[in-house]
């Protein structure tokens, strides 16, 4: 509800001068200026609070309606992420593909809703597949503004998994190449693919880091400690049992024993 709740202020910015307020909801969505006073402003949360104001906005304001069109856009990208899986793995396999892409309850529990992990999984799917076009030598041109596209969103939400996703995808691109060429030329080729996929990685890393300061790798460790230190400030129970409440569970006690 917080994001219906905080974006829908934004919704009727929008609804009441398009033109002006759009390119500053934009600028917030991107990292950029706050002019509009988004909380949040420079984090994934600020970014989709942002995002949730153009959301209501084709949803008409309904909670349900954006929920409805975010549970679509994450379903497509489940079914992308499906569509990889088969064409990589063997047939017999593909019943059990389609349980882990498509029926994992808090998998569809948690991209069903008006929260940031709706668009990320959307926008994971497809840059699964243009990933899959681009290692299976098919569609470059298409498959490189599919990533760079769906990139877009995940950094926008989630911008954590691109770290991970580059650096896999470079070995999978290394991989995929030294297995599938012939053998004589796979000796001669592989040293080849493997430079060029650590220096995707590299490239990957230090673009993102530039990016996204936040998650480089080493920044980690400052932000882990600064994590600690908010839930060792912030945990611990806050509240307190009650006289009857302690006769209570005293009462049962005894009874165990």
């Amino acid at each position: 509800m917080a994001y219906f709740i905080l974006g829908r202020r934004f919704t009727q910015l929008l609804s009441s001068d398009f033109i002006e307020y759009a390119p500053q909801l934009l600028e917030v969505v991107n990292g950029g200026r706050n002019s509009l006073g988004v909380f949040g402003h420079g984090t994934s949360t600020g970014g989709m609070i942002a995002l949730s104001g153009f959301i209501l906005l084709f949803s008409f304001e309904s909670i349900y309606g954006a929920c409805l069109l975010l549970s679509i856009w994450a379903f497509a990208g489940q079914v992308a992420i499906l569509e990889v899986m088969r064409a990589n793995l063997p047939q017999e396999l593909h019943e059990r593909l389609a349980i882990a892409a498509m029926l994992i309850p808090s998998v569809v529990f948690w991209s069903s809703g008006l929260l940031k992990e709706a668009p990320a999984m959307g926008a994971f799917g497809f840059l699964l597949l243009g990933a899959n076009w681009i290692v299976w030598g098919r569609r470059y041109i298409v498959g490189a503004i599919l990533v760079l596209a769906s990139a877009y969103v995940v950094g926008i939400t989630k911008s954590y998994i691109l770290f991970a996703f580059f650096a896999a995808a470079a070995v999978w691109l290394f991989w995929h190449r030294s297995t599938v060429a012939e053998k004589a030329i796979a000796v001669l080729a592989r040293p080849f693919y493997l430079a060029v996929g650590t220096a995707l990685v590299v490239l990957s890393l230090a673009a993102l880091s530039v990016l996204f300061p936040r998650f480089a790798p080493e920044n980690l460790a400052g932000e882990a400690a600064q994590l600690q230190a908010l839930y060792a400030r912030q945990g611990g129970a806050r509240r307190t049992i009650s006289v009857r409440e302690r006769r209570a569970l005293s009462r049962n006690s005894r009874r165990r024993r």
